[in-house]
């Protein structure tokens, strides 16, 4: 009886967290220029592009280092939710 091989091995569990960490700190940092945008009277357009910008490299980043395109599209949607709440609560 041959023998068989082993299973491929998983990825660790943490490791996606791990990827959303500095997304997450970055997603807080340009909140946070957003607001200093908003308290100096800068245009909706500028807070926008402030906004949407920085979330749509986290979101390819998060894609090309995960490998997984999918992923990438939901991460960028949920982040595009998260602008817009902010556009719509700042602006």
């Amino acid at each position: 009886m041959p023998e068989r091989t082993p299973p491929a091995p998983r990825r660790a569990p943490g490791r996606v967290h791990l990827a959303l960490m500095p997304l997450a700190a970055l997603t807080l940092a340009v909140l946070a220029v957003g607001v200093l945008l908003k308290a100096t009277g800068w245009t909706r357009l500028v807070l926008g592009f402030t906004l949407v910008v920085p979330l749509w490299i986290g979101a390819v980043w998060v894609g090309l280092w995960m490998r997984d395109p999918r992923r990438m599209w939901a991460v960028l949607g949920l982040l595009h939710g998260v602008a817009a709440l902010a556009l719509w609560g700042l602006a």
